[in-house]
């Protein structure tokens, strides 16, 4: 896996840093950092891993969704976050604003919170492949996973027909897998879904069709 890969790198440049050491103390802080590094890729490799040994079989599971970004720059601090983050659309806003370019109005992504940007409520992650329509919803607390049949005919989601919706608890940006039973918020999920399908998977499925 990267992680483990990056973590091998970084130990190995701090060997070297310390190999190649002189008189002066101050050498030591990049070694200190380099170790740093290490440990922190090689801790989330260890979670990647557990993770994918624990929701193999759920197909946006969060070990296939949460893929980790490594950002090093001028002025980022290290350190790791677990803010929510959408994949390509907030990459774009971000490298823009590093680049101190201004966004334009219609971009979909926004800034990630570690370099200044807000942080998201929630971050959804779906499937559309042949006849079956996959949705999972993250928030800080929670983890939503949802099925539905897919007519190809009628470019419907036919939600009478989904599956039993799944809650999950998370804590420190992971899923914990302790399902949790909560009326109000099946209800703020079904709102969310059943708006979010509306207006933009089956519109956009009938303009392809078209």
């Amino acid at each position: 896996m990267i992680h483990f890969d990056n973590a091998i790198a970084h130990f190995k440049e701090g060997y070297s840093i310390l190999e190649n050491l002189g008189t002066g103390g101050s050498a030591v802080e990049p070694v200190i950092n380099e170790w740093r590094l290490g440990i922190s890729d090689f801790l989330t490799g260890l979670e990647t891993l557990k993770s994918l040994l624990e929701d193999e079989g759920l197909l946006l599971s969060q070990s296939r969704v949460n893929i980790p970004l490594n950002v090093r720059g001028p002025n980022i601090k290290s350190g790791r976050d677990h803010s929510l983050i959408e994949g390509n659309n907030d990459l774009f806003a971000s490298l823009l604003h590093l680049g101190q370019v201004q966004s334009p109005s219609n971009t979909d992504g926004i800034i990630w919170p570690f370099i200044g940007g807000q942080k998201r409520n929630q971050v959804l992650s779906e499937s559309l492949y042949v006849d079956k329509y996959q949705a999972s919803i993250r928030t800080e607390s929670y983890c939503y996973n949802w099925n539905s049949p897919f007519d190809q005919i009628s470019m419907k989601i036919d939600a009478d027909k989904s599956e039993k919706l799944i809650i999950y608890k998370r804590s420190n940006g992971i899923d914990t897998f302790n399902e949790v039973k909560d009326q109000n918020l099946e209800n703020s999920f079904y709102k969310f879904i059943n708006e979010h399908i509306k207006n933009n998977i089956e519109e956009k499925a009938r303009s392809f069709k078209k």
